[in-house]
């Protein structure tokens, strides 16, 4: 018979969940685990920076040690993102759409957003941007698992039409209109 004799406790897995800010920066977590025996026990975990929605990772001999002649097991922790934020995930790189009316992306503006730590970061709209353009604002977004490297911000503009202008004001921006060669 091809039985073998147990040689190590058995692994354990758990799932924890991060919050999309906190990948930012190594986090260090008590976690409960249930040992085979019915034993709860709290052990301390350090998730590495840059963390992805549903990484596994792997903590050697902190799982099972109901028999203490065996080796303890392995623990592997699921990592669960959960993003609260208006920002959409695209590997490192964070997307968001900022909505401007068509008269600030005629004439250029700044427009202010705030970044994932709630930095107020600043970004000029250039005079004639059209709708759909993309502006990336560096080393913004998420970091890359277990490096220095980071992804970007990246600002999708959407254009907004004014929808209730009077008819005195679509006159203007007719005979506006005339003057402009497109």
């Amino acid at each position: 018979s091809n039985y073998r004799k147990q040689t190590k406790n058995k692994d354990l897995n758990i799932n924890i969940v991060c919050d999309l800010k906190d990948t930012l920066m190594q986090q260090e977590k008590s976690v409960s685990i249930r040992h085979i025996s019915g034993d709860r026990k709290i052990v301390q975990i350090t998730v590495p920076r840059g963390v992805k929605n549903n990484d596994r990772i792997r903590y050697t001999g902190l799982g099972d040690a109901s028999f203490q002649e065996l080796t303890p097991g392995d623990l592997y922790v699921t990592i669960t993102v959960s993003n609260e934020t208006n920002f959409q995930i695209d590997g490192n790189h964070l997307y968001c759409t900022h909505t401007l009316n068509c008269f600030d992306a005629i004439t250029g503006t700044v427009v202010s957003i705030k970044s994932l730590d709630n930095t107020t970061l600043n970004v000029t709209i250039n005079s004639g941007t059209q709708n759909g353009t993309m502006f990336s604002l560096k080393k913004q977004g998420l970091y890359e698992h277990g490096s220095p490297n980071r992804g970007n911000i990246v600002l999708v503009v959407a254009i907004k039409i004014p929808e209730n202008l009077k008819q005195d004001q679509l006159n203007i921006i007719k005979d506006w209109q005339k003057e402009i060669n497109y």
